[in-house]
């Protein structure tokens, strides 16, 4: 179960702070988003007595604020250990931010028009979550939904920076259920993906080095390519 935390915990740290909580018996034809914060997995695993934490968090797993705070680092500093950070600017120099209303657009061409879309930093890194709009020109520095497969496989789409990436859920929790090894594979279109470092309201553009993550370079991400992989096609990406 340890396992289990430590994965919690690294999809906290490189993903600004989203722990994705996931029902393996969910229904396939729901694509509908389910994303929680910290606050939102405590008020969970005090109240819901279904299976979809208690399948993935043991009984003695705390989820308050000192248990997170007491694995946060430095954001900087986790990418310095963990990938080569190839450049950085701050979010307000960006030319590839995108509004609320394209990024829905830039979904839906990708097939993924019936997922919710949650915003959680403003232009000046102040967090503030939200579902964002249809019709807002508002900008924000990331975005990120939730998608289901039709065969049960539960993904996480993240745009940052105008870069779209795509992190395999059920895959990763697949590896730590059989105690294999879990090294993070995130789909990306370029060799290096983009973080935004709420800290310093900075976008990173890093290549994990390999110990927590890996970056698997593919041609598209949309929902028809997400829908026709299997692990094993992930395996040998």
């Amino acid at each position: 179960m340890k396992r289990m935390i430590i994965l919690i915990m690294l999809v906290f740290l490189t993903f600004s702070g989203i722990i994705v909580v996931c029902n393996k018996n969910s229904n396939t034809e729901s694509t509908k988003e389910k994303l929680m914060t910290k606050s939102e997995v405590n008020e969970t695993a005090k109240t819901d007595e279904s299976d979809s934490i208690n399948d993935y968090v043991s009984d003695d797993f705390e989820t308050d604020d000192e248990f997170v705070d007491e694995y946060v680092v430095d954001s900087e500093e986790y990418y310095n250990r963990t990938s080569e950070i190839l450049s950085r600017m701050d979010v307000t120099e960006s030319k590839n931010l995108t509004s609320e209303k394209q990024t829905r657009e830039d979904f839906a061409e990708r097939g993924f028009s019936d997922v919710s879309i949650i915003s959680r930093f403003d232009l000046k890194g102040n967090y503030n979550e939200k579902e964002i709009s249809t019709n807002s020109n508002e900008k924000h520095p990331s975005y990120v939904a939730y998608y289901t497969t039709p065969s049960n496989n539960i993904w996480t789409i993240y745009e940052t920076n105008g870069q779209f990436q795509a992190y395999p859920v059920s895959y990763t929790l697949k590896k730590s259920e059989n105690n294999e090894k879990i090294v993070d594979v995130i789909l990306s279109e370029s060799e290096s993906i983009y973080v935004h470092n709420a800290q310093k309201n900075q976008f990173f553009d890093v290549i994990p080095n390999g110990s927590d993550a890996i970056v698997k370079t593919v041609k598209h991400i949309d929902a028809d390519y997400l829908n026709s992989l299997t692990d094993e096609d992930i395996d040998n990406l």
